[in-house]
């Protein structure tokens, strides 16, 4: 008990988490269509607890019908029951029948944060150095009684003024974040876009070829590294139970 308050901690404590809680939990005395305890209900204080649990985390428990002999044992919890579509009892192969449920969930994708990019390459390089070599005259210029704070908050804004003048830079795009793409396969793709641009530039039969090898062994990772990231979503490592 004290472990699923300690989770339900851990995952209801973030902002708006959807929280889907199920398996037996083996509480036979509460009658969950009005949600109250049947009579002569043995092991009251354990119900109460995990009653209060639910109500603490603003759950509801939504299987209404039994899975094992007259009782509901086996339930399904959330924090979004009007996200359930549909929940059906179903025969199981042991003694208790099995829960199935539908949720209507649509997934969250975390959208990159556009950001400036520096072009250095068309930077102007001798206007920004002409530009600090003013600075040098300005900071002499205030004489030993400056501080060290203003003299440093002096050149901080200085070199930020330089900067914005003399560097362009550009916005880059907002796009959805692929978090299964990173690393190796990053440059292998900007490998395979580097090829298809060269053999539309040469035109020449190799270079097509190794184009199209490329772009079968991203296809390919891009597959894998997809479904490795899922699955370890929905079975985490054993280090990160430590």
């Amino acid at each position: 008990m004290e472990a699923f308050n300690t989770s339900l901690e851990r995952i209801a404590g973030s902002t708006n988490n959807m929280v889907i809680a199920g398996g037996d939990f083996n509480f036979p005395g509460w009658d969950w269509r009005d949600n109250t305890l049947k009579p002569r209900t043995q092991f009251v204080a354990l119900h109460n607890k995990f009653g209060d649990i639910l109500n603490d985390f603003g759950l509801t428990q939504i299987v209404t019908e039994p899975t094992r002999f007259g009782n509901i044992l086996d339930l399904i919890i959330t924090n979004r029951p009007n996200q359930v579509h549909r929940t059906q009892i179903l025969p199981g192969i042991s003694d208790h029948n099995v829960v199935y449920t539908e949720f209507d969930v649509n997934p969250m994708r975390k959208k990159q944060t556009a950001r400036k990019i520096p072009l250095l390459n068309k930077a102007d390089w001798e206007g920004f150095k002409q530009f600090t070599n003013g600075l040098l005259y300005d900071m002499q210029s205030l004489g030993d009684f400056t501080s060290v704070e203003e003299l440093w908050l002096l050149f901080k804004c200085k070199i930020q003024e330089g900067i914005n003048k003399f560097i362009p830079f550009k916005n880059s795009k907002t796009k959805e974040s692929c978090p299964w793409v990173r690393g190796e396969l990053k440059r292998k793709i900007r490998r395979c876009d580097k090829a298809f641009k060269n053999s539309k530039r040469t035109g020449r039969e190799s270079d097509e070829l190794k184009f199209q090898k490329l772009k079968h062994e991203v296809q390919r990772d891009l597959h894998r590294a997809y479904w490795q990231y899922i699955e370890e979503l929905i079975i985490p490592n054993e280090a990160d139970k430590d």
